[in-house]
């Protein structure tokens, strides 16, 4: 919603409150998407409540101010599953029922092939198919608990695919002198690797 931050070029110790993404939109009556819902603290999802209930409004206390959700304004909210962890909790059916319900599935093989066909469109066919029959083999062995127990849950996804292609095309480029012009293998290791917790789990996706 907002804080108080030190005040450019003013002197020590001087602060003025700055409104925050949230505040800002409901002033402009902008359309509001709320990312990753179910990791919001409690105090947040209080103070979004008092806006999408009979009130519609929310009141700042460092301000002494309240202010009204604007005609036109929308909230959107996403969150991923529970189940990805990360501090996610089930939220109060009573605050979920303000927003119409949507459930997307996870992208299929197909889906990520034909989305990083199109925005690499320069890479071979096959190389990507082989990056995402790797991406998929990996989900598998983490999601059988055959390894990286350490630091579980995992999420292996097509952001993980993209940062593979970014890297790859980056490394050819900053060495034209390389026999093959791809090489996924070669950057694997920084998407998949790295981030695992023990040595020996590193070994694995090597």
């Amino acid at each position: 919603f907002g804080a108080d931050l030190p005040v450019e070029g003013g002197s020590g110790g001087q602060f003025s409150w700055r409104d925050g993404p949230l505040l800002q939109a409901l002033k402009d009556g902008s359309w509001i998407l709320l990312d990753e819902l179910n990791l919001a603290s409690q105090s947040v999802l209080e103070g979004l409540n008092a806006c999408l209930d009979h009130r519609g409004e929310i009141f700042i206390p460092e301000l002494g101010k309240t202010f009204y959700v604007r005609p036109g304004t929308k909230f959107f909210a996403c969150q991923n599953p529970l189940k990805q962890g990360g501090s996610r909790r089930g939220l109060p059916k009573s605050f979920l029922n303000r927003f119409i319900q949507v459930y997307v599935n996870s992208l299929t093989d197909q889906d990520l092939n034909y989305i990083l066909s199109h925005q690499y469109d320069g890479l071979p066919t096959k190389i990507i198919q082989n990056m995402i029959d790797f991406n998929s083999k990996i989900v598998h062995e983490l999601d059988t608990h055959s390894f990286g127990n350490k630091g579980a849950p995992w999420e292996c996804n097509l952001r993980d695919l993209t940062r593979w292609c970014e890297a790859m095309t980056y490394h050819y480029n900053a060495n034209p002198s390389l026999q093959k012009k791809y090489e996924p293998e070669s950057v694997v290791q920084f998407i998949d690797g790295d981030r695992m917790r023990t040595l020996s789990d590193k070994e694995k996706v090597r």
